[in-house]
C-alpha cells in the first residue's frame, strides 16, 4: 500500500506464504518402476516390459485392485501383496461474511448545551457517536491434504460517516468543546462530522483437531495488516465563531503477528455452537493532524502535525451457532474487536501558554452481528 507496507509488510507476507506452501510439500519419494514379474506357474521369469508405476499391479489369479475413491490419489506399492496407500487431496474453501458493526471511541464531543447564561459549563456534553453500519469480510484459502492444515487470506471492510447538529438554547449557552482555549468559547450553532475507514487484512495458517465426535478445536496464527483512518470535523458559527472549522485526523498503517483459536461443540448432527478469540500486536505508523481556522478558513488558530510509530494491541472475541454439511457451513453470531490506544491526538488545554497540550488517548472498538457462509470444494 503506502511506504510502511512496502518496507515492512511485504517481506513478512512473502515469508508467510513460503512457509505455508512448504507444509504442502510431499516428502515421500516417487516409486520405482517394476522391472519384472515372477512366474506364478513355477517356471523361470521371462522378459517383461516395464510396468508404469502409476497403475496398479495386476497378478493373475487375484481380483483387480479397486480404483481410488473420488478426491483421493493413490501411491501403489511395488510388492503384489501390499495395498496401495491412498491420501486425500487438498480442498479449496471460500467464505463471505455480512457484518453489522457499530464503532466506538472517545473524543467525539463537540458541545455543552447549558440551560442558563451565567457562563458556567452546566448541562449535557453532546457527542457525535457512530451508528451501526453494514460491513463485510471475504476470504479464500486452501486446505492441505491430511492433518487438517489450511492457509487462507481474509479482508474486512467497514466505512462509517455520521453527522450531528447542536443549537444554542433560547435562554442558555452553547460551549464549544473542540476549539483552542482562549479563541472560540461560545457559539450559536455547531455541526459535526465523524468518518471511519476500516481496512484489515489477515494472512492465516491454521489446523483443526477433532478432540471427540462432538468437540473440535482450531488453532491459527499469521500476519495482520491494517489501514485505518479517522476524521472528525466540527463547524462552529455565531457567538465567538465566524464559521470556525476544527479538524482532527488520525491515520494508522501497521502490521503484526496474530494468534487465536476456535472451539466447536456439536449439539445436533448438523448444528454446533462455537466460541473464538484472537490477539494481535501491531507495529504501526500514526499520522496525526490537528487544525482550526476561523473567519471562514482565513484565520489560522491551530495547525499542527505529528508522525510517530508505536505498538498497538488488538483483542477479538466471538460466539455463535452454526449449521454445517460436508461442503457447506453457515453461522450467525456476535463478535467484538478492540484496538487499544488507536486514538492518540494532541489536545491544547491552556489559554495562557498557547502551545501547552495533553494527549487525548482512546481505544477504537467495533462490535455487532456476523453472518457467515462458507463453501468447501
Amino acid at each position: 500500500m503506502r511506504t510502511f507496507f512496502r518496507q515492512f509488510c511485504a517481506p513478512l507476507a512473502v515469508v508467510a506464504w513460503g512457509a505455508a506452501f512448504a507444509l504442502a510439500a510431499d516428502p515421500s519419494p516417487l516409486p520405482r518402476d517394476v522391472q519384472a514379474a515372477p512366474s506364478v506357474i513355477g517356471g523361470p521369469a521371462g522378459p517383461v516390459d516395464h510396468v508404469r508405476s502409476d497403475a496398479p499391479l495386476e497378478v493373475p489369479g487375484l481380483p483387480p485392485l479397486p480404483p481410488p475413491l473420488k478426491g483421493e490419489s493413490c501411491h501403489f506399492a511395488e510388492a503384489a501383496h501390499e495395498e496401495p496407500a491412498c491420501g486425500r487431496w487438498g480442498g479449496v474453501f471460500a467464505d463471505v461474511e455480512y457484518l453489522y458493526l457499530k464503532p466506538y471511541r472517545r473524543g467525539l464531543d463537540f458541545g455543552i448545551v447549558s440551560p442558563n447564561r451565567n457562563g458556567d459549563p452546566e448541562g449535557s456534553i453532546q457527542s457525535d457517536p457512530w451508528h451501526s453500519h453494514s460491513a463485510f469480510r471475504v476470504g479464500a484459502g486452501y486446505r492441505l491434504p491430511e492433518d487438517g492444515w489450511e492457509v487462507g487470506f481474509f479482508y474486512t471492510y467497514l466505512h462509517d460517516n455520521e453527522g450531528g447538529v447542536l443549537n444554542r438554547p433560547a435562554n442558555g449557552l452553547l460551549f464549544a468543546t473542540q476549539t483552542h482555549p482562549g479563541t472560540v468559547e461560545f457559539a450559536d450553532r455547531a455541526a459535526a462530522d465523524a468518518t471511519l475507514s476500516y481496512n484489515v487484512y489477515d494472512l492465516e495458517v491454521g489446523r483443526r483437531l477433532e478432540i471427540s465426535q462432538r468437540f473440535a478445536v482450531r488453532s491459527f496464527g499469521g500476519l495482520r495488516f491494517a489501514d485505518i483512518g479517522q476524521n472528525f470535523n466540527v463547524l462552529y458559527d455565531g457567538g465567538d465563531a465566524n464559521r470556525d472549522v476544527v479538524g482532527s485526523r488520525v491515520n494508522f498503517e501497521g502490521a503484526g503477528l496474530r494468534a487465536g483459536g476456535q472451539a466447536d461443540w456439536k449439539v445436533l448432527d448438523h448444528v454446533s455452537v462455537y466460541g473464538k478469540g484472537a490477539g494481535s500486536l501491531m507495529v504501526g505508523d500514526f499520522d496525526v493532524r490537528q487544525t482550526e481556522f476561523n473567519n471562514s478558513g482565513t484565520t489560522p488558530l491551530t495547525n499542527v502535525h505529528e508522525s510517530f510509530r508505536k505498538i498497538t494491541p488488538v483483542l477479538e472475541l466471538g460466539v455463535g451457532v452454526a449449521y454445517h454439511t460436508e461442503h457447506f457451513r453457515v453461522s450467525v453470531g456476535y463478535e467484538a474487536t478492540n484496538w487499544f490506544n488507536l486514538v492518540d491526538t494532541p489536545n491544547f488545554v491552556n489559554d495562557v501558554h498557547q502551545g501547552k497540550y495533553q494527549r487525548n488517548i482512546s481505544d477504537l472498538g467495533v462490535d455487532g452481528l456476523a453472518v457467515k457462509a462458507e463453501v468447501t470444494y
